[in-house]
């Protein structure tokens, strides 16, 4: 049994070691959703790999939604709900918390809990907008 799982051990080592060594990365534009026995236990939607994408993916001359969440958080998943039925999704950028990149992002725009939003004007200037109900209500208004 030692020796079985000490050869899964450098197996999965190895793995490791090889897998860091690939930096091949996409972005994922589709939901994905994992249920058991009927309740969703994992979700994840759009997402980017760096900072740079998302900035890159933001460059344009429109109102922009940045929502960040994650699928641990159920006011988080309160907001994504009343977004889905509202048909929203399509225009809200939703992004993972939990991800290391974004955490360092947040940290750095000032974000200290989730959910919160970050609305980009046209001319760039961004609005911070936390907690659920703020972020609905002002959805219901600009949307």
């Amino acid at each position: 049994m030692r020796l079985l799982l000490s050869i899964l051990f450098m197996i999965l080592s190895f793995l490791s070691i090889v897998s860091c060594n690939n930096k091949v990365t996409k972005t994922r534009q589709a939901d994905l959703v994992v249920e058991y026995n009927g309740t969703k236990i994992a979700a994840s939607g759009p997402s980017w790999t760096s900072y740079d994408e998302l900035i890159r993916d933001l460059d344009n001359d429109e109102k922009t939604f940045i929502l960040f969440a994650a699928t641990w958080c159920r006011p988080c998943g309160r907001v994504l709900k009343i977004a889905k039925q509202e048909g929203w999704l399509k225009k809200i950028k939703v992004i993972n918390a939990d991800v290391n990149w974004v955490q360092y992002f947040m940290q750095e725009s000032g974000i200290n809990s989730i959910p919160s939003m970050i609305v980009v004007d046209k001319d760039g200037s961004d609005r911070l907008i936390v907690g659920p109900s703020k972020i609905v209500t002002y959805l219901v208004i600009h949307l």
